[in-house]
């Protein structure tokens, strides 16, 4: 979607102090905001390089966790698996750590790709609006059991399944304030 049309440059004549603002320049500085609004905001990702399951053992912690210090909700995730296994399903959890109390997964229903995807077996889903952007054959898209994330938290990804041989890939998790 192009949105470059969206964007409004303000004139200084226009905002002039003292000066009342016409309603044609308060519908500029409205599109102004809404188009800053409607962008995403914080991506967080997450990247495996070479081969994810070291001696058949799954990993936990992978890249490192990330901290979120404003208020945001989930809007969209994606995984992908660049080079496939010969058997087994790439699955992976987000897993977020709050400030107190416990730990929980963000999904009700983890993401996968499976060996069958091939090359480049890949997933993304917009949660807002449930909308699959893709889903390569022998995926499971996600559903979430939490949309809301806080300042302070703590998010880590863990690999709970593996293709056996399978090598690099990622997640990305798009977030919006709220």
């Amino acid at each position: 979607m192009d949105l470059a049309g969206q964007r409004v440059i303000l004139q200084n004549e226009e905002l002039k102090s003292g000066v009342p603002g016409s309603e044609g320049t308060m519908q500029r500085i409205g599109k102004s905001t809404n188009f800053l609004l409607e962008q995403p905001m914080h991506n967080l990702s997450w990247i495996m390089n070479g081969v994810y399951s070291i001696g058949g053992t799954l990993q936990n912690y992978v890249d490192g966790p990330r901290m979120l210090s404003k208020n945001y909700y989930i809007h969209a995730l994606a995984l992908w698996g660049y080079i496939p296994g010969s058997n087994g399903d790439l699955i992976i959890d987000i897993i977020r750590r709050p400030p107190t109390g416990a730990a929980v997964s963000i999904f009700s229903v983890q993401p996968k790709v499976n060996f069958s995807s091939g090359s480049y077996g890949r997933l993304a889903k917009r949660f807002p609006d449930n909308t699959t952007l893709v889903a390569t054959a022998g995926t499971t898209l996600p559903t979430l059991a939490i949309t809301n994330l806080n300042a302070g938290d703590f998010l880590e990804l863990n690999i709970l399944g593996v293709q056996s041989n399978g090598a690099d890939g990622g997640v990305q998790l798009e977030l919006r304030p709220r």
